[in-house]
């Protein structure tokens, strides 16, 4: 009977991490047309708050033309800028006539800026390389927030949102049935390893039901 449940428990184990990877992982691996940014708050002095945001999901390899981002603070922007593969902190535009100010970078901004030819591809990056930075001035009273619009070569607009890091970036680019067969295998190790705890425990009871049966000697 305990075989039978270990058994069932562990058939259970791999058929749980299959339909939680699958449908979890549909954030990772979405099928709808976004494009998702991951905001950061990283540690500055207190009167100087900076964010991260950086490309991580994306339905597929989009060709860009332009990324808009406009930040929701009480606060200056002292210092926006962006990093894109070899490209370091390439000072973001600031388009002031729209309201409230939003900081753009393009294709266009790119080419001129490290004289590109014309074969020069702006391209969606999920590996680290695609990163905005923005620093305020003065102190935070609410945690800045940020909107993005995304407009991809061919003039489409890409739906895009900000959220906030969560534990499934760090199965970013893992398909979904590898991630199912490294849960399902190490919920199964867990199980045996119960498993060996209750077999001790059970050797225990019966060692000391065996002493006290026995009678003493003197």
């Amino acid at each position: 009977m305990r075989q039978y449940l270990k058994s069932s428990l562990e058939f259970f184990s791999i058929f749980l991490a299959l339909f939680i990877s699958y449908h979890e992982l549909k954030e990772v691996i979405p099928s709808d047309p976004i494009i998702i940014l991951e905001i950061e708050k990283i540690k500055t002095p207190h009167d100087m708050p900076a964010y991260l945001l950086t490309g991580a999901i994306s339905d597929q390899d989009y060709l860009l033309e332009s990324v808009r981002l406009t930040p929701y603070s009480e606060n200056r922007v002292k210092r926006a800028t962006f990093k894109y593969e070899h490209y370091t902190k390439v000072s973001l535009k600031e388009i002031k006539s729209a309201k409230p100010y939003t900081y753009l970078v393009s294709r266009e901004l790119l080419q001129k800026k490290y004289g590109e030819d014309n074969s020069f591809s702006f391209e969606f990056s999920d590996e680290g390389r695609f990163t905005f930075y923005f620093q305020f001035e003065g102190v935070e009273t609410d945690k800045t927030k940020f909107e993005c619009r995304v407009r991809s070569a061919d003039n489409k607009s890409i739906p895009c949102e900000v959220r906030e890091v969560g534990y499934l970036s760090l199965f970013r680019g893992i398909p979904w049935y590898f991630l199912a067969a490294f849960v399902g295998i190490l919920l199964i190790v867990i199980i045996e390893v119960i498993d060996i705890f209750f077999k001790r425990g059970r050797k225990k009871t019966r060692r000391s039901k065996k002493n006290k049966l026995i009678p003493d000697q003197d």
